[in-house]
Parts: structure tokens; C-alpha cells; sequence
């Protein structure tokens, strides 16, 4: 069958993957491909003394057409009943503030995946001592017990919040807080060691760089539509060329983005997002 387990969504093909449970893009030339191939597998090819079936190119975008009108659902990874994570003894999820690891399913509708074992007994001393010399706060000349527990308390909210931000992103619920994170200062002040980290706990494929500032460019959120983080490493200090363009995509709404060689199509901008600059827009 064509496409058995497959999907359109946000102007997308997927097709689910049943080895480690994870739907899978399929980008538009590889669904034509596989449209010629069935064609020419056709009962009545092989059918000696009869011409070959001609496969034309508006034969060809009239079955990617009825396809996509066949197996389209606009909402299908944003109704998913449990937000999670793809990895390679389940489907790693939470349930009541509970972390649960589940037995993979087309049900989770998981379309990020990350190549290792969830281990809830993992620890991680190097990334935590890195988050208390980034956050550290120094005390200046004359700082009072005061100042120094003030000082503490801020560095630790800053390390909650930096944390949380990520695994909000790594689980697919970024938008439902409806913010994104700046990492703003100077240099040298570790900015680039947290986005270069952070980029490793994600699927490569599930990661783009799309700055706010082409959010309203003609195709540049296309690219975005899947995806679990928006990392942007250094944010232009231009300005930002539309404030309701921005909320629309911060919050997850659905917005209309356009593709190259097809018809515009309203997807959800599901993605967090990550920017870092020693400059504010």
C-alpha cells in the first residue's frame, strides 16, 4: 500500500515508523516518487502487447491532491493525548507531574526522536556545576548577608528556569506556556555553552533557526512547522517587523505559511524558542 500509516498535517507528509515509533516527515519529491513507482507496479504494465500507463505531471499532482485530501488532518500532533519524546525503550511522557515511559504507539502521535535510553537514575554533575558558574552572581564591595542571599536565590530561579525552559522543549510543551527565552548579556558569559548543549538533546531534524525577524518572510515559518526548538544563537539587533506575527507563533497559534511549489496551508507553530544575543532587538 502507498502510503499505509501515513499522514498530512501542516502542509506535510508523515509516515509512521513502527521500528522505534515515530512519525516521520516525508518531504514532497520523495510522495511523488513513490506515486510513479506504484504506477509503473500497476497490474496493467505488465500486461504484454497493451502500452505502457503514461504518468503525466498533472496526473502526478492529481494523486498528490487526492492524497492529501484523503489523509489530511490539520490538528493531528496537536491532539495527541500525551505530549512526550520519542527514545529507545518507549515513549517518554507526563502524566499528573508523573514521568511515565510507555510502550511506543502510533496513538502518541511522537514525530521527535532521540537516540538513547531514557535512565531515570542518570545524573548530569558537569551540566549542573556549568548552570551555577553561569548564574553565579558576584558580590560587590560592601554586600550585605542580605545581598548575598538575595543574590543565591536569584542564581537558583535562573537555573530552574533555564532548565525547565529546555524540557518544556524537549516535550513538545513549550507553546502552552505561551513565552520564549532570551539569553541576553555580554560575552563570554556562557550564552553559546547553553545553546551548544541544548542542541544535542534534540533530533536533528526537529531543530531550526528561524530568528523573529523573518517570521514574516514569504517561506522562512514553513520551515518551523514539526519542529520541537527554534535555537537562534545570535539574534539580529534589527527590529522586529510584526508584534502580532510574533505572539501568533509564540503561543502555537495555527498561521497560514506558504511553500515553495505548493498552495499555502495553516499549520501550528508547535516549536519553543531559544534566542541568544549581547544585544536586545
Amino acid at each position: 500500500m502507498l502510503f499505509r500509516s501515513a499522514i498530512y498535517s501542516g502542509g506535510l507528509f508523515w509516515r509512521y515508523d513502527n521500528t522505534i515509533g515515530v512519525w516521520h516527515r516525508i518531504e514532497a519529491e520523495e510522495v511523488k516518487k513513490l506515486i510513479v513507482k506504484a504506477w509503473w507496479q500497476h497490474p496493467l504494465q505488465e500486461r504484454k502487447g497493451m502500452s505502457p500507463l503514461t504518468l503525466s505531471n498533472q496526473k502526478i499532482a492529481a494523486v498528490l491532491a487526492w492524497t492529501m485530501t484523503e489523509t489530511g488532518n490539520v490538528k493531528f500532533f496537536t491532539e495527541s493525548p500525551f505530549n512526550g519524546i520519542g527514545m529507545r525503550n518507549g515513549y517518554l511522557t507526563i502524566e499528573d507531574g508523573e514521568i511515565m515511559l510507555l510502550p511506543p504507539s502510533q496513538t502518541w502521535r511522537c514525530n521527535s526522536y532521540i537516540d538513547t535510553e531514557y535512565d531515570s537514575n542518570a545524573r548530569c554533575p558537569r551540566w549542573l556545576k556549568y548552570l551555577d558558574e553561569a548564574t553565579a552572581q558576584p558580590m560587590k564591595e560592601g554586600a550585605t548577608e542580605a545581598d548575598r542571599k538575595a543574590g543565591e536565590e536569584d542564581a537558583r530561579l535562573k537555573r530552574m528556569l533555564l532548565q525547565e525552559f529546555v524540557g518544556a522543549c524537549v516535550m513538545g510543551y513549550a507553546t502552552k506556556y505561551q513565552k520564549c527565552l532570551v539569553v541576553y548579556g555580554e560575552g563570554g558569559n556562557g550564552k553559546g555553552v547553553f545553546t551548544d548543549v541544548v542542541t544535542q538533546l534534540f533530533d536533528p531534524k526537529s531543530i531550526v533557526c528561524v530568528p523573529p525577524q523573518d517570521w514574516t518572510d514569504k517561506f522562512r515559518p514553513q520551515t518551523m512547522v514539526g519542529a520541537r526548538i527554534n535555537i537562534v544563537s545570535e539574534l539580529p539587533d534589527r527590529d522586529l517587523s510584526s508584534g502580532d506575527r510574533f505572539k501568533a507563533i509564540v503561543v502555537g497559534e495555527a498561521i497560514t505559511v506558504e511553500r515553495k511549489y505548493g498552495d499555502p496551508v495553516k499549520a501550528p507553530i508547535t516549536c519553543g524558542h531559544i534566542f541568544s544575543c549581547n544585544a536586545l532587538p
